[in-house]
């Protein structure tokens, strides 16, 4: 009976390089592939998960002042 082995290269292992949001990136421009200008991809996470918000707030903030 044989017994399974682990893979012989475990480095080459990511949960994010090859996914949809790491294609999606690759995509835009945002990421070349050794993954580099970390301050802008921060910059434009950010940029789309706040300013949603801030003109919702913006928007809602305004018809509720009473």
């Amino acid at each position: 009976m044989s017994v399974p082995t682990a893979p012989e290269r475990t480095e080459d292992f990511s949960l994010f390089l090859g996914g949809p949001v790491y294609q999606l990136l690759l995509r835009v421009r945002l990421v070349k592939p050794p993954l580099d200008r970390l301050k802008w991809r921060l910059l434009v996470i950010v940029m789309v998960a706040w300013v949603p918000l801030l003109v919702l707030t913006l928007l809602g903030g305004a018809s509720s002042v009473a």
